[in-house]
């Protein structure tokens, strides 16, 4: 991952997301910094956006700020990092809706036809796969989070 400084001399375009099941709460935005224009940015959450504010920016390729992952606000010291907390309430939706088709599938071993079974398993597989997928997410979520934390303050 790569650091940038940034200090927004001119920003438009800003649009609150609020977090939904399929996405967590972001910013989008448009900003010129050193007189390049970087159109479309998306920061996690809903860190203080104007003219002016001095920032330092984890990107995870080099002057991409289409990947940025986060940043610290020189001036106030906030963060805007991903949502840990918004990934570990998914994964944790994810792992109750595997523990449910487990179970369903125990119990059709016992009761229920060879179709129903394979249903059943399906189903299961099909949560089992999204819950690994999501705890992949809150770790990488962790990772930058921690890699955020360590952005120097100045």
């Amino acid at each position: 991952m790569f650091t940038a400084r940034a200090t927004f001399q001119q920003v438009e375009h800003v649009t609150r997301n609020a977090a939904t099941r399929f996405s967590p709460e972001c910013t989008v935005f448009s900003f010129m910094s050193d007189f390049v224009y970087h159109p479309y940015v998306t920061v996690p959450g809903r860190p203080q956006i104007s003219p002016g504010v001095r920032v330092v920016a984890l990107l995870r390729r080099q002057d991409d700020w289409k990947t940025l992952v986060g940043w610290r606000d020189l001036e106030t010291g906030a963060l805007a990092s991903p949502s840990v907390r918004w990934h570990l309430l998914r994964t944790a939706f994810m792992l109750v809706w595997v523990a449910v088709g487990l179970f369903g599938l125990f119990k059709s071993f016992s009761s229920a036809s060879p179709p129903a079974q394979f249903l059943v398993g399906c189903v299961t597989l099909f949560w089992i796969v999204f819950a690994v997928i999501e705890a992949r997410a809150l770790q990488q979520a962790r990772v930058e989070s921690q890699a955020l934390l360590a952005l120097p303050r100045e």
